[in-house]
């Protein structure tokens, strides 16, 4: 049978007779459009070879890729992957210096061999919860990426796995870690922050310089990866995100956002926008930091940098408070990529409604918020009891979503924001930031709604006690503008006591580890937002 016979031209593509493998695009077509159909099972090397799309889905019925399939795609732009996939091949990527977003997998072994090498537009490295490895030159050359913040579960990075990451300033590594190529990071010569995890005996960050060193049992400790001298300590410590896939990395500090949502932080790896909590409290790296704080706000742009700063700052916050700590998952918890946000007036905390109207509202509060409560859920219509809140904070907002899985008993989100912003047009609004933030939660969990609030009349004992009562038994995240639990302001402090927010290392730790893993558990957090 010749090679045309064997070969079938359906929907733009060129397949296998049995329709199992696709071979290539049909340059005589039009009707390919990135988008595979679900079906195939194999995809040939060289199928997209010197295409000029700029998107490629791949369906879940694929169960494995061939090396190099996107190689040197200049015009990718980008890519979305079979999510059961369990490895991805060696240069997979390689050379498409266009590509800025990937959906990858849910979880992945390892980064395989110059997998993103020269993925120059790539701001974000996708990681993965479970990852173990770091190819060599698995990322080297992206020269776009400010932040990494490692999986909790890696525990090898190969020769040359990040150099030549020009633009990368801060690094967070795990507490598994115990192979680290001399080579790693060379040529990456702007990093201004390196954290290790304090449970890894093997390596450690020196005081003297901050630099990192591998101890050694025969004489000098061996210098890994070397920080720039400069005035500023990167604070992109945040870093993290998991994407998440570190969740573990989330920092309270107030928690990053998952980095900074994490730990006042999380995201997801928070980080900068990754991180919610990206400041540390040591008071010599805040001289250090303040300067390149400036910066890294005004160029941070995704979710998950706001979780990584989140794990940076948890991992700070660890020396320098008991209290507070946060989890790597919120890395990957968060990798989609979100605008820079600009300083602006914030919001007022007192209520939108005066003091007798708050006691007539409070008063009968629980006669009105039961009356038809089962109705009004399940039309999902906003119960009495939200409403009243949303009536009596300075400014609200309600985010609907749309969960692809069936939502938990609790499906709704409550973010409470120390302050708020106003946009170009004078209209007050809540940071980009934190919205990204709290979508990407309600993602992974499914939830319904997000009740986004700012402004609590704290003054009022009629409004504390109905909101005792109501945010009790309620999935709530505190975003501040605090970058230590020591610099809480005394209205986060009343919020995190009546919201039953712990501020204790372990809470704080177990929090960050179930947020970026849908469960039935209560969201108790704190992140640290940047306006």
């Amino acid at each position: 049978m010749s090679m045309a016979e064997s070969q079938i031209k359906k929907d733009g593509l060129i397949y296998s007779e049995d329709l199992t493998v696709v071979r290539g695009i049909d340059s005589s077509s039009q009707d390919f459009n990135g988008r595979i159909p679900y079906g195939p099972l194999e995809i040939s090397e060289d199928a997209f070879a010197g295409s000029n799309l700029k998107s490629f889905t791949i369906p879940d019925s694929v169960k494995e890729l061939p090396p190099c399939l996107f190689e040197n795609l200049s015009d990718l732009e980008s890519v979305k992957l079979p999510s059961e996939i369990k490895e991805l091949p060696p240069y997979l990527f390689s050379g498409c210096k266009n590509l800025n977003k990937i959906e990858m997998p849910e979880k992945l072994n390892s980064f395989a061999e110059g997998l993103f090498y020269g993925c120059s537009s790539l701001k974000e490295i996708p990681f993965r919860i479970g990852l173990e490895e770091i190819g060599e030159s698995a990322c080297a050359a992206c020269s776009s990426v400010t932040s990494i913040a490692l999986p909790s579960s890696v525990t090898k990075i190969k020769s040359g796995a990040f150099t030549s990451c020009k633009a990368l300033q801060a690094v967070v590594l795990s507490s598994k870690l115990y192979e680290l190529a001399d080579d790693a990071f060379d040529a990456c010569d702007n990093i201004r922050s390196v954290r290790i995890d304090p449970q890894n005996h093997l390596f450690y960050v020196s005081e003297k310089d901050g630099c990192l060193y591998e101890k050694s049992l025969e004489g000098q400790d061996k210098l890994k990866i070397k920080v720039a001298k400069s005035e500023n300590i990167d604070l992109m410590e945040q870093n993290f995100d998991e994407t998440a896939e570190s969740q573990d990395d989330l920092a309270f500090v107030v928690n990053e956002d998952f980095e900074e949502d994490d730990t006042f932080s999380s995201e997801i790896q928070i980080n900068q926008e990754e991180s919610d909590i990206i400041d540390d409290d040591n008071e010599l790296e805040n001289d250090i930091i303040d300067k390149k704080r400036e910066d890294v706000r005004m160029e941070e742009n995704s979710v998950d940098e706001m979780f990584n700063d989140i794990m940076s700052e948890q991992k700070e916050r660890e020396k320098v408070s008991g209290d507070v700590t946060v989890s790597e998952k919120e890395s990957q918890v968060l990798s989609e990529t979100m605008q820079v946000m600009r300083e602006s007036p914030v919001a007022s905390n007192t209520g939108s409604v005066s003091q007798d109207e708050l006691e007539k509202l409070f008063a009968n509060h629980e006669a009105e918020a039961t009356k038809d409560n089962k109705t009004e859920e399940d039309s999902g219509a906003i119960d009495s009891k939200t409403q009243i809140l949303l009536n009596s904070v300075a400014f609200s907002k309600v985010i609907e979503c749309n969960p692809s899985d069936p939502s938990p008993d609790d499906s709704d989100l409550f973010v409470i924001a120390e302050k708020t912003i106003k946009d170009e047009e004078g209209n007050e609004d809540f940071s980009p930031k934190l919205i990204a933030c709290a979508q990407k939660i309600a993602r992974i969990q499914d939830f319904k709604r997000i009740f986004m609030i700012s402004g609590l009349p704290l003054d009022n004992d009629e409004f504390m006690q109905f909101y005792f009562h109501f945010i009790n038994k309620r999935n709530v995240v505190l975003a501040t503008s605090a970058a230590s639990p020591e610099e809480l302001s005394d209205y986060c402090k009343e919020i995190c006591e009546q919201s039953r927010i712990s501020l204790a290392k372990e809470d704080l730790k177990d929090q960050r580890q179930s947020v970026g893993i849908k469960n039935n558990y209560l969201i108790k957090l704190i992140i640290k937002d940047i306006y």
